[in-house]
């Protein structure tokens, strides 16, 4: 209590005791000087009186008491802490005050003191809750109010035994086909699809989006599943529209977390990894080969000696001297059963009210199965070591200005045989196991050789596979940076619900490939003494064979990319009604190191404007439009510009409140339908840019002319006709859905779509000769049309407290077929394309083998490269005019683009 005696009136200014008041009191009676009254000094006893010590203690989210928390009353300076028991005191306290209670990383309490003494208080953790929002277009947004078709996954189910994140998406995610054709490090990427294959055009994969910034397949591999906050999939054209020519074919959204209000959290993650291969094609051995190849050339011709004596048979059986009676295991000698990987992520997050980070560090170590050979000075197995840094950190500049500050850098060193992996295996399988061993032991000629003695025949008719994996190998490095500067700027003063954002990122990309190789020296065995087991070794290349490396062949690129943004997010309420909008321009410019011509060189670049809107009424009927403008310089000023526009409507039935009855059954029901287009300006590759541009060259050649015919002009050459009519494909997706929750524990979505591709860019069929064309028409003139279904249900319940049940399955079926495709009138209907799927296989059709010349001779003219023989494969005439062509081609099989993907899990505790 306080008082200020110039005015004759209390109030507070300093602390005072009832002992004072009482002795100021006499004073003044004393010497009757009327400053109080006598209902001044009895409210100031009362005020007085009041007045108390609470005391409290403060406890965090586990029950575990917090000390350091402050602890302030409302509307004074000053402050305490709590002590290490977590508990506080504070004096002069009336029943009419506030206190608060704040710590880092904790929601700030706000307490009324009332009657009570003695407090406890609960923190709860500043919760960066995920759960309800999910990632749409250039922001985030309800789950209850998106009426687009998006698939988000828990982070967590992307973290598999692999350190390609591609691997991962097979059978985890609605929407998506995803398959795996090697399991070589490095070059391990899943092929991976939205909605399947919808074009036969130069790109069918998705957009790909990394913090908002565009990144290959190869990139989207590296990306620590860790540092992952979000996933999701963009499937129909409301979600995409705003990629304008850059979503046709989905889009995938990652973003990375960010830090958190809290005292620093440090995570630490270990795997090591026993990677093989799941299946490998069985083999005979050497000697049943050699049974089979004698069995099959006395098929073809009888009247013939046996190609593998039964005396080399017998040896072999007997395993005399394996060099010169080889039987060799080509896949057991070079590989090995598996390969030990290992992982390491190292990340550390938190920050206060101001400041908040989160960086990470994570190494791979993989490495492949072929085996060694450690007589060489250089490892030709695979092995890569590979770095990954990640640094967010987010600034509070002021109240309603926040800086985001995000860097991610791959580094990756590399060590390979110098032929890939794919030719070895394919050798193995291919390679005969009974002419020669992977490499012989001296003998008495070659006893101080320094090289290897590699097996072969002939003048090195066939491929040694051991020699040709240990014969050099290829080392290179590589780094991928990438920097984005972001800045968000609520603007609630001028309206409620309007923010400002800009950003800008750049990317960086260099790489080194070394390639060093020798040429084996190959022998053959010249004569052999079988009763003393010596053999005399033959030389067969000694003049072409290197004993050392050679000089290395190099190559190296570069890359170099900028992207902005920048623009308005508006989101409100008003009452009942939710109105939301979106502004954003975007600009891109690619340069590149790589390739010699003016389509290659010169920079790709790009800019949009992507607008959106949205309504919502009391949170059952919703409205979405979008239109996405967007510049390509590929194209001619005439079709530079595309415009695609998309709409969507969704209704939450169960929010009605005739749905009661049904909430115990179905607590969540909404339906949604979009339709719109989406394009696509990935129709050909970096050399075929600027459409609009012929490309013309002057060639030796031509015409000589004058008295002695020295003089001469060169011809000019047209490799390619300039075409201004060249646009874009577009996409028009349709998107009808369902989502319900079923008693509570389970999510499903139910969707259907069709999709029809326009304006796929071909090469225009059957051009006249007369016309004296130098080079391919192409233009906009394919057509396909796609259908399917997808869907998910994601189960999630709590039984009681010690026991729960989580599981997720989920399926996509997709289906597509040619529409519109660039080929002749034919004469036979069966050759036309149109009404088969884009991956669908042609062929011949095998009747059987030729029995014998006649039958080749009394057959149709097989025109099919060279003249066949008894023995060969006899082809049908399918259209009866007596030659086998490319006339007699038909659909056979299955079509080779995927439709079908599926997956589930189930886990739980106790």
């Amino acid at each position: 209590m306080k008082i200020d005696i110039t005015r004759g009136k209390f109030k507070y200014l300093f602390p005072i005791s009832n002992t004072f008041i009482k002795i100021l009191a006499i004073v003044l009676i004393i010497s009757n000087t009327p400053i109080l009254s006598a209902k001044d000094v009895k409210d100031l006893q009362e005020i007085e009186q009041a007045r108390k010590t609470i005391t409290g203690t403060v406890y965090d989210d586990m029950g575990e008491t917090l000390p350091g928390a402050e602890v302030r009353i409302v509307g004074r300076g000053g402050g305490v802490l709590t002590d290490l028991d977590g508990t506080f005191t504070l004096l002069d306290v009336t029943a009419a005050d506030k206190f608060t209670v704040s710590y880092v990383g904790f929601e700030t309490q706000t307490v009324e003191v009332g009657s009570k003494t003695n407090f406890e208080i609960h923190m709860g953790v500043i919760v960066n809750d995920l759960s309800e929002v999910t990632l749409v277009a250039f922001s985030k947004q309800k789950k209850a109010s998106v009426v687009a078709s998006i698939d988000a996954i828990d982070p967590k189910e992307l973290k598999v035994p692999s350190s390609n994140l591609t691997t991962a998406f097979a059978g985890r995610m609605a929407g998506v086909i995803s398959y795996q054709r090697s399991g070589e490090p490095g070059k391990d990427n899943a092929e991976f699809f939205v909605r399947g294959v919808t074009t036969f055009g130069y790109a069918q994969s998705p957009l790909i989006l990394l913090d908002g910034f565009e990144v290959t397949a190869n990139d989207l591999a590296r990306v620590e599943p860790d540092n992952i906050e979000q996933f999701a999939v963009l499937k129909d054209a409301t979600a995409a529209a705003l990629y304008g020519a850059k979503g046709a074919n989905g889009v995938i959204m990652v973003t990375t977390k960010k830090g958190v209000e809290g005292a620093p959290k440090v995570s630490f993650r270990h795997e090591s990894r026993f990677s093989m291969p799941t299946e490998i094609p069985e083999t005979v051995d050497g000697v049943t080969y050699m049974n089979l190849y004698n069995e099959a050339q006395f098929n073809d011709n009888p009247t013939i000696s046996p190609y593998y004596t039964a005396q080399k048979i017998a040896n072999t059986v007997a395993g005399l001297n394996s060099y010169a009676y080889p039987n060799v295991d080509w896949y057991d000698e070079m590989f090995k059963d598996f390969t030990y990987n290992q992982h390491y992520n190292l990340n550390v997050s938190g920050g206060g009210k101001v400041v908040r980070y989160y960086v990470s560090a994570s190494y791979d170590k993989d490495t492949g199965i072929l085996k060694e050979n450690k007589s060489q000075s250089f490892n030709n197995n695979i092995s890569i070591d590979r770095f990954n840094l990640l640094s967010n950190v987010s600034v509070n500049l002021t109240k309603t200005t926040v800086l985001d500050m995000n860097m991610t850098s791959v580094f990756e060193t590399n060590n390979n045989p110098a032929t890939d992996a794919t030719t070895i295996f394919n050798n193995v399988m291919n390679t005969n196991p009974v002419e020669f061993p992977k490499y012989f032991a001296p003998d008495a000629d070659n006893l101080y050789t320094k090289h290897i003695l590699f097996g072969n025949v002939g003048n090195v008719d066939m491929t040694n596979p051991y020699a040709e994996m240990v014969k050099g190998y290829r080392d290179g490095y590589s780094s991928n940076i990438t920097s984005q500067f972001s800045f968000t700027q609520q603007l609630d003063m001028l309206t409620k619900g309007l923010t400002a954002r800009a950003k800008f990122s750049i990317n960086n990309q260099n790489s080194y490939q070394s390639t060093r190789t020798y040429t084996p020296f190959y022998y053959a065995i010249s004569s052999y003494d079988e009763l003393n087991d010596e053999y005399k070794l033959l030389a067969l290349n000694e003049n072409s064979g290197t004993e050392s490396l050679g000089d290395p062949s190099k190559s190296t690129s570069q890359s170099n990319k900028f992207y902005m943004e920048a623009g308005f997010d508006y989101n409100r309420d008003f009452g009942k009604h939710n109105v939301s909008a979106l502004a954003i321009y975007t600009q891109e410019e690619t340069k590149s190191a790589a390739g010699t011509t003016i389509q290659e060189s010169l920079p790709q670049r790009n800019q949009g404007l992507r607008l959106r809107a949205g309504y919502s009424y009391d949170d059952k009927y919703m409205v979405e439009g979008a239109l996405s403008i967007y510049g390509s310089e590929k194209f001619d000023e005439s079709n530079r510009w595309g415009y695609f526009p998309s709409g969507a409507v969704g209704y939450m039935i169960s929010n009605e409140s005739f749905w009661e009855p049904l909430k115990p059954v179905f607590d969540k029901f909404k339906l949604k339908y979009s339709y719109g287009m989406v394009g696509s300006d990935q129709i050909a590759g970096n050399a075929d840019r600027f459409f609009f541009l012929s490309d013309i060259s002057i060639s030796g050649g031509g015409y000589r002319w004058g008295k002695d015919f020295n003089s001469q002009y060169g011809s000019y050459t047209i490799s390619r006709y300039a075409n201004p009519e060249i646009t874009w494909e577009e996409a028009y997706k349709q998107n009808a859905g369902v989502e319900f929750t079923l008693f509570k524990m389970a999510d499903v979505q139910l969707e259907y779509f069709t999709e029809k591709r326009k304006q796929i860019y071909q090469a225009r069929a059957h051009i006249p000769a007369t016309m004296g064309l130098t080079a391919n028409i192409y233009g906009n003139v394919g057509e396909v049309k796609s259908s399917g279904l997808d869907g998910s249900i994601d189960l999630n319940h709590q039984f009681n407290n010690d026991l729960w049940l989580t599981g997720r399955f989920n399926f996509t079926y997709a289906k597509n077929e040619i529409v519109e495709n660039e080929e002749p009138q034919y004469r036979y209907s069966y050759l036309s394309k149109k009404g088969y799927s884009t991956g669908q296989a042609w062929g011949y059709v095998a009747e059987r083998l030729f029995i014998d010349e006649g039958d080749v001779a009394n057959s149709p003219t097989q025109q099919l490269g060279n003249t066949p023989q008894a023995g060969d494969i006899k082809y049908r005439d399918i259209n009866g005019d007596g030659v086998i062509n490319d006339n007699d081609k038909i659909a056979i099989g299955y079509s080779q683009t995927p439709e079908l993907n599926y997956g589930f899990g189930l886990s739980g505790g106790y």
